[in-house]
């Protein structure tokens, strides 16, 4: 869930307790502002502020995507993502999304797999800068 997630928690609420540890919460984030509506509306929401709100509603977890590294394969501003999951570290397991360009990306957010779930490949599979076998043989 993304946009509808933040504009009616209750509505966020009444999922998760229908659908048990099943609602994952897409959060795009534009400086620590959430922005909604693929990001066409930015809010004055501050990501962490919501994070606090929600925390113990039952989110299975939380896509954070810094949506100034979305699509630039810059590599992950995993230093954001990192502060914004330790609020919720044992509680809600955050994946970091946006920037991914090499397999050190990925190497990078694999040291972190104490404070982060995982991380969304996109444009990177996409061009050809990485490949399905490169991640399988880094798991390997």
């Amino acid at each position: 869930m993304g946009t509808v997630a933040v504009e009616d928690v209750n509505f966020l609420k009444n999922v998760c307790n229908k659908f048990k540890n099943k609602i994952a919460v897409g959060l795009d984030v534009r400086e620590g502002f959430i922005a909604l509506r693929g990001w066409k509306e930015q809010t004055k929401i501050l990501a962490s502020d919501f994070l606090m709100k929600i925390k113990d509603i039952g989110v299975s977890r939380i896509i954070y995507t810094d949506i100034e590294r979305d699509g630039t394969l810059t590599k992950p501003n995993l230093s954001e993502t990192l502060k914004f999951a330790k609020l919720v570290k044992n509680i809600i397991p955050v994946v970091v999304s946006g920037g991914v360009g090499s397999i050190n990306d990925i190497i990078a957010v694999k040291k972190l797999e104490a404070d982060l779930e995982g991380v969304i490949v996109g444009k990177a599979l996409y061009d050809g800068r990485l490949t399905h076998q490169n991640l399988v043989n880094l798991l390997i």
